[in-house]
Parts: structure tokens; sequence; C-alpha cells
């Protein structure tokens, strides 16, 4: 089974990014003196801050074997998520109408689709600055989704996520695609796919990202595109996370915005979503009546998630 994610046009603005744009480049070159400065710089802060470290340590150790080992009970969703982002993990996961959002290009979704080993992913056609990126994704995605490892790879090994830097006109080589235009210009900035063996459960995926940005715009404003498809699709790749309308903050918002990175809602998105109380294949009543069960609150999703049935639906 493959299912492709996308495409969505992506939001073209000049802000502080440009700058950070420029910082990357200059960066690109100079990794290793910024590595060892780095290093020095962290081995300083754990001689100073050592004991708070432990116990930080020791708090996360707990939670990661929770998250790993069944016998160990979870906190209640609640507790661990905001009640903003868990309502959104319903509109997120299932694509249900968020306000204003009865879209008919937003159709709804069935299932929890997510990985359930090690990602493995070979980096193709990136410049210096796109392999930064991916390298913060994944160093920003690793903690959200343990015990799960994530990790780039050599394309001459073993992997099951690629990550392309192309043409959207080639996009068709890799997934099932076509493209629109808009005064003879194209503006998707990528798109992802995955395929599953088993339903819920992806076995590979593939995230693409666009190349051909319009001459006109600047290197720095094309990169700055890059980044933001980079992330989202990257992101996209990691399961049942889809656009919506429902936080126009959100990278996965389905409209325009200068959202070029995952937000603290996103990272709780994922969180929620390898979180092990939510398996692979679920539905949406069964992560609706999940939530209510495994919250120390009353949880009642509003009636702008729950649709037009209301509460009664599940």
């Amino acid at each position: 089974m493959v299912l492709v994610i996308g495409p969505r046009s992506i939001a073209f603005g000049r802000n502080g990014m440009e700058t950070l744009m420029r910082i990357l480049k200059w960066l690109a070159p100079h990794r290793g003196w910024i590595a060892l400065v780095g290093g020095l710089a962290v081995l300083m802060l754990v001689l100073a801050f050592s004991p708070a470290i432990r116990s930080l340590s020791q708090r996360a150790e707990s939670y990661i074997q929770a998250r790993s080992d069944s016998s160990v009970a979870l906190p209640p969703f609640d507790e661990l998520y905001s009640p903003e982002a868990v309502e959104y993990f319903l509109v997120a996961a299932f694509r249900e109408h968020g306000p204003g959002a009865a879209e008919p290009d937003l159709p709804r979704l069935g299932f929890i689709y997510k990985w359930n080993q090690d990602i493995n992913i070979c980096v193709e056609g990136a410049n210096d600055v796109d392999r930064l990126i991916v390298f913060w994704v994944i160093e920003t995605v690793r903690p959200l989704i343990q015990p799960i490892e994530i990790a780039q790879v050599d394309c001459a090994e073993e992997y099951n996520f690629r990550v392309v830097f192309t043409s959207v006109r080639r996009f068709g080589d890799y997934v099932n695609w076509k493209f629109d235009t808009v005064d003879g210009r194209i503006f998707y900035g990528g798109t992802a796919a995955m395929s599953m063996e088993n339903e819920g459960l992806i076995s590979s995926a593939i995230a693409l990202v666009n190349t051909d940005i319009p001459t006109d715009f600047s290197f720095d404003l094309k990169q700055v595109v890059r980044t933001g498809a980079t992330w989202e699709e990257m992101s996209h790749g990691l399961g049942s996370i889809h656009d919506s309308y429902y936080d126009d903050q959100s990278l996965f918002y389905q409209g325009t915005n200068l959202v070029y990175m995952l937000s603290d809602i996103d990272q709780e998105l994922i969180r929620i979503l390898y979180d092990p109380r939510i398996e692979p294949g679920m539905r949406y009543c069964d992560v609706y009546q999940l939530l209510r069960s495994e919250s120390s609150a009353s949880f009642v999703a509003s009636s702008a998630v729950l649709g037009a049935e209301g509460p009664d639906r599940c």
C-alpha cells in the first residue's frame, strides 16, 4: 500500500529566515571548528550543571523506559500533552474538519500509521545547507519518537527513508504525481509518500523536496522554501500527521503562513503519535475513546473536531 501526502502549496515571504540562511551558508564549510567549539561548550556546561543534568537524564530515561516497556504505566495524556495538542492530534491524524476547514480537497483519513522499526535516512541531491537542515530535523525528531532510532546513513547502505532534492518535474519518477502551475510557474515545495506492508505499519518512505524554484527568487529565498519543505515532508514521512486548517501557526497549516520548521505544538503531535498507547491501525473513535479513558480529567473534543455528528459520533 502506498500513501501519498501532499502536495502543499508553499508560502513565500521575506523575513528573518533569509538571515538564517546566510548564516547557515557561512557555517557549512566550518562544521569541524563549530563541532569542536560546541563540544567544549557542552563539556563546560556539563561540569557546571552536572547535578541538574543527571536529574533531567534520570527523568528522561524513566519516560523512555515507560514508552518502551508496556509493564510501566505512562502518565495520563493530559499530564503529558497540552489540551490544544491533544485536540489538534485528532484533526491532524485523521484530517478531521477543524474550524472553518470543511474543505472538499481535505478528505478524512481512516487509520493511524507510524513506524515500529528504526529509520535509516538516505539523502540525495542536497547542497550543504540542505544537509544541515536534514541533520537539524533528525536531531529534533529523535527524542520525539524514542525508543525508535532515526539516523542518516550512506545511500550505499541499507536505508528505508529517502530524502530526495530534485525538480518537481521529476517527482513522477519517484511517486504517482502530477503538478499544476500558476501563471506558468510551479509553487509546490514537496511531497511525501509511504509504503505499508500491514495496515498502519510503515515499511518505507520518501520525501521529495522541490529544487525548481522560480528563477526570479533570490538564492536565500529559494533556500528558505527548500528548508520549509524539508522540515514538512520529512515530518510527514513519520506517519499520520497531515495538513489542515486547524492552526495557522503550525508547519502543517494547509494555507499560507511563514512557519518553516516544527513548532512546539507540532512536536507535541509527533510525540502523541509515537505514544505507545496510540497503536498502528487505530480508527478515529478508537483514539478518541482512548484519550477519554487515559486522561485524568474528562476529555471531550470540541464540536469543531467531532464534526456535524457531535459527541454521539463515538
